[in-house]
C-alpha cells in the first residue's frame, strides 16, 4: 500500500511539471493583433507576425521590423522573451478555442499587452 501511495505522489508531480521544453517555436508562428498599453501608458494596436528563425521568433509590424522573441525556461515554466515595438517584454501564452496561442505580456513600466490570433493567423500580415 505505502509503495502505491509513493508511485501515486511521484505520478502526480510527474504531470503538475508539464511539458519538459514547452511547445516547438513554430506553435506561435502567425499573425496577431497586440493590445493594450504602451511604455508611454498610451493605448495601442498593432498588427504583428511572428516567423521562425534560426534561434528564436521574429516580429514584424506593418513599419517593418519589430523586435525578436526567444524561448526561454523560467523557473517552473517557458516565456517569451525579448523586445517588440522596442519595449522590453516577458510573454506567457494561453491556447483559443481553435488551438492558436494568445501571447500575454508585461513588460517594466506598466506595459501590458495581449496578442490575439487573427482570424486568418497563418496568413501574411495585413497592414491597414
Amino acid at each position: 500500500m505505502r509503495w502505491l501511495v509513493i508511485w501515486a505522489m511521484s505520478a502526480g508531480m510527474a504531470l503538475a511539471a508539464g511539458p519538459e521544453n514547452g511547445p516547438e517555436l513554430g506553435f506561435f508562428e502567425g499573425t496577431y493583433e497586440m493590445v493594450g498599453r504602451g511604455a508611454d501608458g498610451a493605448l495601442m494596436a498593432e498588427p504583428l507576425a511572428l516567423r521562425v528563425q534560426r534561434r528564436g521568433l521574429k516580429a514584424e509590424g506593418c513599419a517593418g521590423p519589430a523586435g525578436t522573441l526567444r524561448w526561454r525556461r523560467e523557473h517552473e515554466s517557458w516565456r517569451l522573451k525579448g523586445r517588440l515595438f522596442g519595449m522590453q517584454l516577458v510573454c506567457g501564452y494561453a491556447v483559443d478555442a481553435g488551438n492558436d496561442p494568445q501571447l500575454i505580456c508585461a513588460g517594466p513600466g506598466g506595459v501590458r499587452l495581449t496578442g490575439w490570433p487573427e482570424e486568418a493567423f497563418g496568413e501574411a500580415l495585413a497592414c491597414r
